[in-house]
């Protein structure tokens, strides 16, 4: 019985060690123990009721994952910038309709974003166009630059909340 007592009280001291040190997780320790298996990205965090992503990070046509903790959805939400043929910057979600339950997201795979779960591709210029189906879910179909500096709103961003 008193072995039964000291692991018992072992586990008690280690579990609430645990639950102390966890208080202060930085956010970029909070995303790598989410579930979603995607393509995690940089973490951005507001400046006010912005966003702001350097220009010169996104500019070269590749696909650049993100991920920003949002307290009102309380949790961390992923998506992705890739400047179009046309010039623009695209933002969409990491995650579409379909697919979501899985938690892979997209990858670029040569020139098309490819999700991860169901492997449909999409060219960059299909990026944040349509929604539904097995489309990242459009954030921004043509994000703003102001002072060679991306500007995403965290409300455009907690429009995805549902899909993590």
């Amino acid at each position: 019985m008193k072995k039964i007592a000291i692991v018992f009280l072992i586990l008690v001291i280690g579990a609430l060690i645990f639950s102390l040190n966890r208080k202060n997780v930085p956010a970029a320790s909070v995303v790598s123990n989410d579930g979603f298996l995607g393509e995690k990205g940089k973490t951005v965090q507001a400046e006010g009721d912005k966003i702001l992503i350097d220009e010169n990070e996104v500019n070269d046509g590749n696909l650049h994952a993100f991920n920003y903790y949002s307290t009102k959805a309380g949790k961390n939400l992923y998506f992705f910038i890739i400047k179009a043929p046309d010039g623009t910057y695209r933002a969409a979600a990491n995650a579409c309709e379909v697919c979501f339950g899985a938690k892979k997201g997209f990858t670029q795979v040569g020139d098309l974003i490819k999700c991860e779960n169901c492997g449909t591709t999409y060219t960059k210029d299909q990026i944040a166009v349509i929604k539904g189906g097995c489309n990242p879910r459009p954030i921004s179909r043509n994000v703003s630059v102001l002072n060679s500096r991306l500007v995403i709103s965290p409300t455009d961003i907690e429009a995805i909340a549902n899909l993590f």
